[in-house]
């Protein structure tokens, strides 16, 4: 049995681990497990959260990659997730991340332009967990694709699952 904690949160250790077992070995990756991490951690009390913090200050520096560039919240959240899983999760690089993401060619031409783009919107999803960045080339995270599954289980405060009509769910995640 897995003990989840405000402290094994904020080590990153479980969406580390769970992240390299979807990339790596496909086969023993756990959507369920996935799915009860993140029940867990919607249902501590926000006070448990800002105590920890507060017990434990942060005391790196903060760097440029810290700072949150966005230029639609959607792209770097739900149409993130949704490119990537829709890729297999192959891997891909800002120009394509960039690309997917403005179907309507705006920056077709521009590569500088592109590839900003995607940088700004791989890294804010980036740091809300649901990409990572490894030899090159963006993936989706179990919690992303966690994300992605959220087509079609909607994950609510009392642990109710529902599946919905229309629901998608991408490669590996497939039950």
């Amino acid at each position: 049995m897995i003990t989840y904690t405000v402290e094994g949160f904020f080590s990153k250790k479980f969406e580390v681990e769970s992240t390299n077992i979807l990339l790596y070995d496909p086969s023993f990756f756990s959507l369920d497990l996935v799915e009860d991490y993140m029940n867990f951690l919607m249902n501590i009390d926000l006070k448990d959260y800002l105590q920890y913090m507060i017990q434990h200050p942060i005391q790196q520096e903060i760097t440029t990659k810290d700072i949150t560039q966005l230029s639609n919240i959607d792209d770097c959240t739900t149409n993130m997730c949704y490119i990537m899983a829709s890729c297999g999760n192959k891997g891909l690089t800002l120009t394509e991340i960039a690309t997917a993401l403005h179907a309507d060619n705006n920056y077709k031409d521009n590569t500088i332009a592109l590839t900003k783009y995607g940088e700004n919107q791989a890294k804010t999803a980036q740091q809300l967990g649901l990409v990572t960045f490894y030899k090159d080339l963006w993936y989706l995270t179990a919690q992303g694709g966690l994300s992605v599954a959220g087509r079609c289980r909607c994950l609510t405060k009392d642990s109710n699952t529902s599946i919905e009509k229309e629901g998608y769910i991408p490669y590996s995640l497939q039950a």
